[in-house]
């Protein structure tokens, strides 16, 4: 079954929320200033790691992505790069056992290749959209951000 129409969906919300989660996870810039630094853009956003990674996993059933089409996930394509993006999250946090700061995280070995798989999904399930400039997005001018 392959759906091919935003509006056939049955958890656009839950779409929309994946997307920002992976859009988080594609922009460097972002986890930088977010994740390490802790600037809080105007409008109180905050994120980091686990809210991200959790927060995916409260989309989508992690081992079976695929079970998501139709219902968050339109076709086969992202269920494969939603698959691949997962399997290196995975290598990542396995290689870090876990329990480290966003600041080791995101310099980690495999972490390039999570944001390189996150910005092609991205870009797949927004129809081209470029991920680039997330924060500067939530944050307004820069006069308007909380450190």
């Amino acid at each position: 079954m392959e759906i091919m129409e935003y509006s056939e969906l049955k958890y656009k919300e839950v779409r929309e929320a994946l997307v920002s989660y992976i859009r988080s996870l594609a922009d460097k810039n972002y986890q930088q200033k977010i994740w390490v630094n802790i600037e809080i853009p105007k409008n109180g956003y905050e994120s980091n790691s686990n809210i991200v990674i959790n927060g995916i996993s409260d989309c989508i059933d992690w081992d079976f992505p695929e079970k998501s089409l139709g219902d968050i996930l339109l076709n086969d394509e992202e269920i494969k790069l939603l698959k691949e993006l997962l399997n290196l999250i995975d290598k990542v946090l396995d290689s870090l056992l876990y329990d480290v700061p966003d600041s080791k995280l995101i310099e980690s070995e495999f972490w390039e290749k999570v944001v390189a798989k996150s910005k092609e999904l991205y870009t797949l399930m927004t129809n081209g959209k470029s991920a680039d400039g997330f924060f500067e997005e939530l944050s307004g001018s820069p006069s308007e951000i909380i450190t």
